[in-house]
C-alpha cells in the first residue's frame, strides 16, 4: 500500500486576506476546518501543516500542537522544498496538497482519489470543478525532480509545462461538484463573508460536506453574488491557460525533418511523446 501524507500549505501573511488560517469559521479557526476534513479520509498516513520560517507564522505552530498534527517550516517562497522535506521525513510515496484557502474542499473526492492511487506522479482536476473544492496528489519522486528545476510557489507548474517527463492523470470531477458559478475558496474579504454564512448555517454537520454547501447556495442563489466578481490569482490563471494550449507542437527544419517540442519549446523524444499519448488514452478509458 502506498503511503500518502496530507499537507495543508499555510502562512499568516497573505496579500489579499492576511491571517486567513486563523479566521473564525463557526467557532473554529480556518486551519482547523482544513485538518478536520483531512481526518475524514481513510488512507492518509499522516497530516502536516507546511509553512515558512517567518515569525508571523508562530500561531500555526500553536495550532499544530493543539490539533495533534505535525508542522514543517521552510523558505518563504520555495514551497517545493517544504513538500520534499515533509515527504522525506514521513517516508511518503505521495503527498496531498491542500491550500489553506480551501476550508470546504471535497473530502469525498479526495477519498476516492486516495483509494485509487496507483503511483502516478501528479493527479489533478480538469477545469469546471468548483473553486475551493479540489486537491492535488503528487509523488515524492516527481517533487524531487521538480525541485531540480523550479523553486517557486506553484509546485505543479513544472509538471504541467513538461508533461512528457511525468505520469500525469487529469481527473474529471463528478457532475455534482462541477459548479464553476460558485466559489468556495477563502482568499479575499468577500470569500470570508460568504464562508462565514455557510459555516453558520450548516455547522450542525461536522465537517460540512461540500455537496451540502453547494446545495445551500442553490437554495439561496443571492449569496453567490457576494464573491462572484473575485478574480483568480495570476498563477491559477496561468495554470488554467495551460489546459487550453496544445501539449506538444510538431516543427520542421530546413531539411524537412520533424521535431516534437513541449509547451516550453523543449525537444521531446518519440518515446516520450508516445508514452504521453498512451497515458492519455489509458486515463481517458479509466
Amino acid at each position: 500500500m502506498k503511503r500518502i501524507v496530507g499537507v495543508v500549505v499555510a502562512r499568516m501573511r497573505s496579500k489579499r486576506l492576511p491571517g486567513k488560517p486563523m479566521l473564525d469559521l463557526a467557532g473554529k479557526p480556518s486551519i482547523e476546518r482544513h485538518i478536520e476534513r483531512l481526518c475524514m479520509v481513510n488512507g492518509i498516513s499522516d497530516i502536516y501543516i507546511a509553512t515558512s520560517k517567518a515569525r508571523g507564522n508562530l500561531p500555526l505552530f500553536e495550532q499544530a500542537e493543539r490539533l495533534g498534527v505535525k508542522i514543517y517550516a521552510g523558505a518563504e517562497e520555495d514551497v517545493v522544498e517544504r513538500f520534499v522535506s515533509i515527504g522525506k521525513a514521513s517516508e511518503a510515496d505521495a503527498l496531498v496538497r491542500i491550500g489553506c484557502d480551501k476550508p470546504l474542499f471535497c473530502y469525498e473526492l479526495l477519498q476516492k482519489n486516495v483509494a485509487s492511487y496507483q503511483g502516478e506522479d501528479y493527479i489533478y482536476f480538469k477545469q469546471g470543478v468548483t473553486v475551493g473544492a479540489a486537491h492535488e496528489i503528487l509523488s515524492l519522486n516527481a517533487l524531487r525532480e521538480v525541485h531540480k528545476n523550479y523553486l517557486g510557489t506553484a509546485i505543479a507548474q513544472y509538471m504541467r509545462e513538461h508533461p512528457h517527463k511525468f505520469d500525469i492523470r487529469p481527473i474529471e470531477a463528478d457532475t455534482l461538484y462541477k459548479r464553476p458559478e460558485y466559489r468556495l475558496a477563502l482568499d479575499t474579504p468577500e470569500d470570508y463573508r460568504l464562508l462565514k454564512i455557510l459555516f453558520e448555517a450548516l455547522q450542525a454537520q461536522v465537517p460540512i460536506p461540500t455537496r451540502e454547501a453547494l446545495a445551500y447556495l442553490d437554495d439561496n442563489p443571492q449569496l453567490a453574488l457576494i464573491n462572484r466578481d473575485v478574480e483568480n490569482k495570476g498563477v491559477n490563471i496561468y495554470s488554467l491557460a495551460l489546459e487550453k494550449e496544445p501539449v506538444f507542437r510538431v516543427l520542421t527544419d530546413a531539411n524537412g525533418a520533424y521535431w516534437v517540442v513541449d509547451r516550453m519549446g523543449y525537444r521531446v523524444s518519440y518515446q516520450e511523446f508516445m508514452r504521453c499519448v498512451l497515458d492519455e488514452k489509458r486515463w481517458a478509458k479509466g
